[in-house]
């Protein structure tokens, strides 16, 4: 891709080792209109834009090549986008999507830190009251937390009574706006070992009102969205991986090449020759097979369900 290989391993090193947040690549892929060329839907694009599975997968493979933590910030903006389009509000739709188109990030807002992905046990609350509904609560690893245009956020439903939600609790899914939200500048980073300049964090706020316009999603609706994000999310995330072993091929036979032994090049010899043979055609069948699932994932309907089979 034009952007890193203009700004160089270098320096890509160099902000990794230094856990700087890539401002740079959010501007450029706002400017080249990257992320709204994958992610929006043609029904609410204003610039001709139509999502394609297999294209995104593709374009995940290639990012995730030459950056993981790059990649993880159209990742996550996929999750937190994909649980809107899954709902039923059709105003909040088109705003997602005018501000994907004009350059902004998205996140989900799931885990908690003492619950992790225990979703029952959530404590992140929406406390419906005779003056109105407020939002209360904890975020934890959250991607996208510093410059995420909306963060749908996933809570329980209480009354104006209730001191607490239960594991029974009705879920919900609301639109939260880091530029309005009261509370919000609490946002923390967390540091991560594997993608150390993405921007991982944990956000808090008290009290803040909730519209009715910006629900999402409610009741069996957001259970079944959250799932349904998620295994399509780790199913797209898999296509990075691809590109991560793709690149770890390529620079363990650019080494190897170069290195002389025996007066020969190491890639000569003939063991090794059938080593790098046997990764490549690992590589290539990793790459088949995901291809096979991404095509059961494209004619999965209620009735047919055979990418159950493939992308678990």
């Amino acid at each position: 891709m034009r952007f890193f290989s203009g700004k160089g391993l270098t320096a890509l090193k160099k902000d990794d080792y230094g856990e700087v947040w890539y401002e740079d690549w959010i501007e450029y892929q706002a400017n080249h209109g990257l992320y709204a060329s994958l992610l929006s839907p043609r029904d609410y694009s204003s610039k001709g834009h139509q999502f394609d599975l297999r294209r995104l997968t593709r374009f995940v493979e290639v990012f995730a090549y030459f950056s993981p933590a790059h990649a993880y910030s159209l990742h996550v903006s996929f999750l937190g986008l994909f649980v809107i389009l899954l709902g039923s509000n059709e105003s909040l739709k088109r705003e997602a999507i005018q501000c994907l188109e004009a350059g902004s990030l998205f996140a989900l807002g799931v885990s908690e830190e003492k619950h992790g992905a225990d979703l029952l046990g959530n404590d992140f609350l929406l406390r419906r009251g005779p003056n109105g509904t407020t939002a209360s609560g904890k975020k934890f690893y959250i991607g996208n937390a510093n410059s995420a245009g909306i963060i749908s956020v996933l809570a329980k439903q209480v009354g104006a009574e209730q001191p607490a939600a239960s594991r029974r609790s009705e879920c919900v899914f609301f639109a939260l706006r880091p530029d309005t939200a009261s509370g919000f500048p609490k946002v923390r980073k967390i540091r991560t070992l594997g993608i150390r300049s993405a921007f991982v964090g944990e956000f808090e706020v008290s009290n803040h009102s909730v519209a009715d316009g910006d629900l999402i999603s409610e009741g069996r609706a957001a259970w079944d969205s959250v799932f349904a994000t998620i295994n399509l999310g780790k199913f797209i995330l898999g296509f990075g991986a691809v590109g991560i072993c793709e690149h770890a091929f390529a620079e363990a036979f650019d080494h190897m090449h170069n290195r002389t032994l025996y007066e020969k090049r190491v890639t000569e010899l003939p063991h090794l020759r059938t080593s790098m043979a046997i990764a490549f055609a690992r590589l290539s069948a990793m790459k088949l097979y995901a291809t096979r699932a991404l095509d059961y994932v494209q004619t999965s309907c209620a009735h047919d369900r055979r990418y159950l089979l493939f992308t678990a």
